[in-house]
C-alpha cells in the first residue's frame, strides 16, 4: 500500500488589501500609519529608514521588512538617489513565525514578487491609490497564481536576515520616548511631561518624532491609544471602560477622537472579533 505524504501548510494568504511597486523621490518621508493586517516591503533599489514599533532599522537594497497586525511603522529615504520598493498588504491565517522581521532578499525573490504583481493586476480592476480592485471575470485562475507566488515568497523570507539596527543618540532616545509612552498610556500624556522624563528638551522631542514616526509627538499619542482601544474593545468592554482606562475623562470625547483617528465608531471593532 503506497505511503500517504502529508503536506503541512505554513502560508496561507486569504484577502490582499494592496500590491504595487513605485519609485520614492530622494526628499521622500511617509507618514507613519498602522493599519489591522500584514505588510511586506521590499527595497528593490536605494537605501530606506524604516520605523517598526519601537525599533529604527537603515537598510540598503535588496531587502525586505515584514510588519505584522497593528505595527506602528513608517519609512524615509536616506539615499542621495530615488529607491524603488514594492509592497503587499494581506490577511492570512497561516504564515512562518519569523524569528525576525528584517530579510535579506534574491534576485529570485524579486522576480517571483514581479511576476505575482504582473499575474494579480492583470486579472483586477485598477483603481486609485494602490488599493487592490475587483477581479475581472476569468481572472480567477491567473488571481489564484499570484497569490501562490506571494506564499511562497513568504516562505522564502525565513532563509536570511538583514542586519540594519539604527544605533544612534535619536533612535535610542525615540526607543526610550516609546517605552515612555507605555507607561503612561493609561494616563494624560504631554509634551513636557516626556521631556522632563526623557531629560530632553521638547524641541528635541518634536524632531526625533518627525524623524523617526513621520508625525507630531501628541499626535503618536493619540494614535497609539487608539490603537490599543481597538484591542481593549475587540475583547468586549464597553466603550466607557475603554475610554477610562486610556485617561479619557468623557467617553462621547474619546469616540471624537476615535473615529477621526480610525475613521469608524468604537462600536464597529466591538462587533468584529
Amino acid at each position: 500500500m503506497a505511503k500517504r505524504l502529508s503536506t503541512p501548510q505554513l502560508a496561507r494568504i486569504t484577502g490582499l488589501y494592496s500590491l504595487f511597486e513605485r519609485e520614492l523621490s530622494s526628499d521622500y518621508i511617509f507618514r507613519g500609519e498602522t493599519h489591522d493586517y500584514h505588510e511586506v516591503i521590499m527595497l528593490l533599489d536605494g537605501s530606506l529608514a524604516f520605523t517598526a514599533g519601537e525599533s529604527t532599522y537603515e537598510m540598503c537594497a535588496p531587502a525586505a521588512i515584514y510588519h505584522p497586525r497593528m505595527e506602528f511603522h513608517s519609512l524615509r529615504n536616506v539615499g542621495r538617489r530615488t529607491a524603488r520598493i514594492l509592497i503587499f498588504s494581506f490577511d492570512a491565517d497561516l504564515l512562518p513565525d519569523y524569528p525576525k522581521h528584517r530579510f535579506a532578499i534574491t534576485e529570485e525573490d524579486i522576480a517571483r514578487a514581479r511576476r505575482a504583481l504582473a499575474l494579480i493586476q492583470s486579472s483586477t480592476v485598477e483603481t486609485d491609490f494602490y488599493k487592490m480592485g475587483n477581479i475581472l471575470p476569468g481572472g480567477e485562475r491567473a488571481v489564484q497564481q499570484g497569490i501562490c507566488e506571494l506564499e511562497i515568497l513568504l516562505l522564502s523570507l525565513r532563509q536570511g536576515h538583514a542586519k540594519s539596527h539604527d544605533h544612534s543618540a535619536g533612535a535610542t532616545n525615540y526607543k526610550r520616548a516609546l517605552r515612555a509612552i507605555e507607561e503612561h498610556l493609561s494616563g494624560t500624556i504631554s509634551i513636557a511631561s516626556l521631556s522632563e522624563q526623557l531629560h530632553i528638551s521638547p524641541s528635541l522631542l518634536k524632531k526625533i518624532f518627525a524623524r523617526y514616526a513621520g508625525m507630531g509627538v501628541m499626535q503618536y499619542v493619540r494614535t497609539r491609544k487608539m490603537n490599543e482601544a481597538i484591542l481593549r474593545l475587540r475583547e468586549g468592554r464597553s466603550v466607557g471602560e475603554v475610554a477610562y482606562s486610556l485617561g479619557y475623562e468623557d467617553p462621547a470625547y474619546f469616540s471624537t477622537v476615535f473615529r477621526r483617528v480610525t475613521g469608524h465608531s468604537p462600536s464597529y471593532f466591538r462587533e468584529r472579533p
